[in-house]
């Protein structure tokens, strides 16, 4: 297995492990870490992203604070010059505290990096050798640094996204759908979240999302067509104005975990509070089945007390220090990864593993459904990211040279026949027992009379 991890001084290391090794118990054996990049602590590693890069396959993006995006080849030799490291390099615009909100690769080939001022940057065309980059970006309004979260569509259309999703602290999830109008891409507003109902004492929930993920979701049925107004013929029937159809996971720093459907509501259909500190890190589990035309939920009971349709099940990290795994058709978590003794800061869940990092500076990796401990891994420094590169491990065949020895002995011994005890009987095949054990029994002596042995003279 290989793993590549970001750290809180800047640098990238790539680590090869494979099952059963911990590194906390001495007799363990090593896994390989190399280290890339030179230690920058104002340039601490915020998010990663492996893609295909000029028809290579398990390059690493890599986001630095202070907008610098780099595209790693972990395959060079870490002595090398970092000038044959990185392969190549894009600078989003902001000062060396602008923060990076998400970094991500979509199905449709699209390498996008956002900003908390809401700038975004869309790099397309990278995976053929032949081919030039595209950046497309663009500053989505409401900017300063109010943005925490940021979701991207895998559709895309002439190098963009079809749709976008951001959120952040006071800010709701608010989707964004692109258009090409005359050669230039166009970013227009199309659904935007209601909070929640107040509580009970009328208090507003608060708005501050951590996390926003896009789920499968069919393109909305076509609409019926809409019924002539009597006397004044068709062309004054309102026209309905649709949309394409989106289902979001989010999570808050106030430890939600809520299920949007557009089609449904603007409110959520599902919410449920995970813990009682902010929700770090969310994903979707791999092994999860996603049905994209059945709904989410029946729509007959309230958001805080319904379960889905679908059995969606979501691994996700807090402040607190608890890596879980949660269910959404029970609203009850299905067990937890433990051994963890900080909060962790970074995730991933790729096919049958889960890893996790953070402030223990272990590299954790467990199996996703179980959630046994496979590997552990000190890596020395604090975990701020964390990607999977192979998840398999190396086969290795082990000679049985002891067992191959005593096989070998048992084939050189002849069998013995049958022999004669004493009396005529017959021992059985192979036992000795009679002829090598002799029991000789011993009369138990009687206790001797008071006054000796000799008998007493009657006169």
């Amino acid at each position: 297995m290989k793993f590549a991890i970001g750290d809180d001084v800047g640098q990238v290391k790539v680590i090869t492990t494979t099952r059963g090794i911990d590194t906390s118990v001495q007799t363990s054996a090593r896994a390989k870490i190399v280290s890339f990049l030179e230690p920058n602590r104002n340039a601490a590693i915020q998010a990663m992203q492996v893609l295909r890069f000029r028809g290579r396959d398990g390059i690493i993006a890599v986001a630095s604070k202070g907008g610098l995006i780099r595209l790693l080849d972990p395959t060079v030799l870490p002595l090398a010059p970092e000038s044959d490291q990185i392969l190549h390099t894009h600078q989003l615009p902001g000062g060396t505290d602008t923060n990076i909100i998400g970094l991500g690769h979509t199905s449709s080939g699209i390498l996008y990096a956002a900003t908390s001022t809401g700038h975004i940057a869309f790099l397309t065309q990278f995976a053929d050798a032949s081919s030039t980059i595209a950046v497309a970006t663009h500053d989505f309004p409401g900017g300063g640094s109010d943005f925490s979260a940021v979701g991207v569509h895998a559709e895309q259309h002439d190098g963009v996204p079809k749709a976008v999703a951001l959120g952040g602290k006071d800010r709701d999830v608010e989707i964004w759908e692109s258009s090409v109008v005359e050669g230039k891409v166009m970013w227009r507003s199309v659904w935007k979240a209601k909070n929640v109902k107040p509580t009970k004492l009328g208090l507003e929930v608060p708005v501050w999302v951590s996390n926003i993920i896009f789920l499968p979701c069919s393109p909305p049925p076509p609409p019926p067509p809409a019924a002539a107004v009597p006397g004044k013929g068709r062309r004054h029937a309102p026209a309905p104005t649709t949309t394409g159809a989106y289902r979001l996971a989010v999570s808050t720093h106030h430890s939600h975990l809520r299920l949007y459907d557009t089609t449904v509501s603007r409110r959520p259909v599902f919410t449920t509070t995970l813990s009682r500190t902010p929700i770090l890190t969310l994903h979707l589990h791999p092994s999860t089945p996603t049905n994209a035309a059945a709904p989410l939920t029946s729509g007959k009971e309230a958001p805080e007390t319904t379960n889905t349709l679908q059995e969606l099940h979501f691994v996700y990290s807090d402040k607190n220090g608890y890596f879980g795994l949660y269910s959404t058709a029970t609203r009850r978590p299905l067990g937890i990864y433990k051994g963890c003794t900080g909060a962790v800061l970074a995730s991933a869940a790729v096919g049958e593993l889960v890893a996790g990092v953070g402030f223990d500076r272990y590299l954790w990796v467990y199996e996703g459904a179980e959630r046994g401990v496979v590997s552990r891994v000190y890596v020395k420094t604090k975990g701020t990211a964390v990607v999977v590169l192979d998840g398999e491990d190396e086969v290795v065949v082990v000679e049985g040279k002891k067992k191959d020895e005593e096989a070998e002995v048992w084939d050189e011994l002849e069998e013995v026949g049958d022999g004669e005890l004493g009396g005529g009987r017959k021992m059985g095949e192979g036992d000795y027992t009679e002829a090598l054990v002799t029991i000789k029994r011993k009369k138990m002596s009687r206790p001797r009379a008071p006054g000796g042995d000799k008998k007493r003279r009657i006169v």
